[in-house]
């Protein structure tokens, strides 16, 4: 009898049925230990799965796992590991494996890479497996199976897909197809954009003033201080290189890459000096450079204002628009406010010292204040004054305009000074006491070659003369002087140095804040509280620390810390402690503190990984 040839299906749907008999030679043999007692068994034949299910199958009686690269599938769903069959389930599978080829598109999207991996690929078969309970899929290539080559349209159609086209090199892509490197191979390549330049500053002299004071033969050498930077008319002492913006690029998807904008630092000129269309700033006199502001940098030339013996009742307080320089001391009492630096060429009793730059003290403070940089600023009175005032006649103006349209609305009148006049005794009470203040500060104001501050002087007058605001015809004056105070502290603030430091020899009982670093020369500092924001430096192997509290952004710097007298000394860095010998202090680093109370030597404290360590020999 002659007919077709049975397909793979049919040949497995009779040897499952011929396999359900005990005595048929296709049935698994009972000694097959892998084969549930119940007859229940899978294999594969003809590169598919039969699975038979015994009479007495259950959930579990057979379990099947893939070996990679085979996917198993049980009802469609991908299964990782091993599945436990359920009567019914359908079973399938797929092998994974890596794509013929790849595109690679650098991250900068400048480049595309064509990586071949395979120019041939030959279809999977699963490989026979005999009757068990427990079968694990596993496949090879069929190597009866016809072959997939790999198509230039396939290629050429996923690059498309992705979008490169930009200098799309054809050929490369062909030649690499037909004779496979399977190296990859640059295909696109597109055009990188000119990166924008910075504008760049460049100064001509020094911010920071590493020494001032020197000693010769054990008396101070006065004409040391003209080792502080100076300039001479018509010098260059900075120069500004403007930004350059970039030229626009594109990617391999022909898509524009536009570079960042260059930052840009803008300069303003102070009063003495000039800034050429080239962008070089000169001193139209000689003095100090002085550069300050953040965002915007002023330049400018500082005056110095010359004290030739000691500050006291006598001379009366200081204020400067430039450096003060003190051959003398300063005396209990007495205040020197200075928008720029301070020298004082001998020692500070009882006083307050701010200076918008650096304060270099060549002897002791003592009971005192030292404020620099920004701390400089805000300490500043004037500074104080006229921000409050500002803010005062602000409030002050608005109330007295909404004061004269409800006066209106009843159809009344009232003069404004007499408006100005009950709301200041009112509610704005603050407002003459400041105007007061700013007086009082401004008539300590010291002048060189010119009148500072001429204008807020004449306006604040103005306004506080016998009659005060009573004596105002309109709100104008307040306006006017609103404005001048704004003006006057946004001057000052625009003052601030930014590499500043505070120095002396040694101090006790008194408050330094730094804006930059503070540098204790001689004996060191007894009772006194000192705050940096970035270094603490004790220059002298001699100088000691008693008492008191230290407190840097940075590096703090000792030499011997404690001891017969003085208390404990808190020491506070967020970075690292050193000191050549510590009696007794409390060190603390971040939010991490640690008592040493046992006198060590060579000591470092830092963090590691967030706990305080203290090393040290013990003494």
């Amino acid at each position: 009898m002659s007919g077709r040839d049975l397909t793979d299906e049919e040949l497995l749907r009779l040897i499952r049925e011929l396999g359900g008999g005990g005595g048929s030679p296709l049935a698994p043999s009972k000694s097959d230990r892998s084969v549930r007692a119940d007859g229940s068994w899978a294999m594969i034949v003809g590169g598919d799965v039969a699975i038979h299910y015994g009479a007495g199958f259950a959930a579990g009686d057979i379990v099947m796992e893939a070996k990679p690269p085979v996917k198993l599938y049980v009802n469609g769903a991908a299964v990782d590991g091993k599945a436990i069959l359920e009567k019914g389930d359908r079973v399938g599978w797929s092998v994974e494996e890596p794509p013929m080829f790849r595109i690679h598109v650098s991250p900068d999207g400048i480049q595309a890479h064509l990586h071949i991996r395979a120019a041939v690929r030959k279809p999977w078969r699963l490989l026979p497996k005999e009757a068990s309970s427990h079968l694990v899929l596993e496949a090879g290539e069929d190597e009866e199976g016809a072959a997939q080559p790999l198509s230039a349209a396939d290629v050429i159609g996923r690059i498309h897909e992705m979008g490169v086209s930009c200098n799309l090199n054809l050929p490369a892509i062909l030649q690499e197809i037909a004779e496979p490197t399977y190296e990859p191979v640059l295909i696109a390549r597109g055009v990188e954009p000119i990166p924008s330049r910075d504008a760049e500053l460049t100064l001509y002299f020094a911010e920071r003033i590493e020494s001032v004071f020197r000693e010769t033969d054990g008396s101070i050498d006065f004409k040391n201080h003209l080792r502080i930077p100076q300039a001479a008319a018509g010098e260059r002492i900075a120069r500004r290189t403007a930004p350059v913006p970039g030229v626009a690029g594109r990617n391999v998807f022909n898509q524009a890459i536009v570079p960042p904008a260059p930052a840009d630092v803008p300069i303003r000129a102070g009063r003495y000096v000039d800034i050429t269309p080239d962008g070089d700033v000169i001193a139209l006199k000689a003095g100090r450079p002085k550069l300050s502001g953040d965002r915007v940098k002023l330049f400018d030339i500082t005056t110095e204002y010359v004290v030739f013996g000691d500050v006291d009742l006598a001379k009366g307080n200081i204020v400067f628009s430039g450096d003060v320089v003190i051959y003398g001391d300063v005396l209990e009492g007495m205040i020197v406010e200075s928008l720029g630096n301070t020298y004082v060429f001998g020692n500070v009793y009882g006083a307050t010292i701010t200076a918008t730059g650096s304060i270099y003290i060549s002897g002791n403070a003592t009971n005192s204040y030292l404020y620099s940089g920004y701390f400089g600023v805000v300490y500043n009175r004037l500074y104080s004054y006229t921000k409050a005032l500002g803010e005062q006649l602000e409030s002050l103006l608005a109330a007295a305009a909404e004061l004269e349209r409800a006066v209106r609305a009843q159809g009344r009148t009232a003069r404004v000074g007499h408006l100005l006049a009950t709301l200041a005794s009112a509610k704005f009470a603050g407002v003459p006491k400041t105007i007061q203040e700013s007086l009082a500060a401004l008539t300590h104001v010291r002048r060189t070659d010119g009148e500072e501050w001429g204008d807020l002087r004449r306006q604040l007058e103005a306004v506080s003369g016998p009659l005060g605001f009573l004596g105002l015809a309109s709100a104008e004056p307040l306006e006017r002087l609103r404005e001048l105070a704004s003006r006057s502290f946004e001057t000052i603030e625009r003052m601030q140095e930014r590499q500043v430091t505070i120095q002396f020899a040694q101090c006790n009982g008194t408050t330094v804040k730094s804006n930059g670093d503070i540098a204790v020369t001689k004996e060191g500092t007894f009772q006194s509280r000192l705050f940096a924001r970035d270094g603490i430096v004790f220059k002298s192997s001699g100088a000691v620390c008693r008492g008191g509290e230290l407190e840097a952004g940075g590096l703090i710097a000792l030499m011997s810390v404690g001891g017969q007298s003085g208390g404990e000394a808190v020491i506070r860095s967020n970075q690292r402690i050193l000191a050549e010998r510590i009696y007794m202090a409390k060190l603390c680093i971040g939010r991490s503190e640690q008592y040493v109370q046992r006198p060590m030597q060579q000591v470092t404290a830092y963090l590691n990984r967030g706990r305080l360590i203290v090393e040290g020999e013990a003494i």
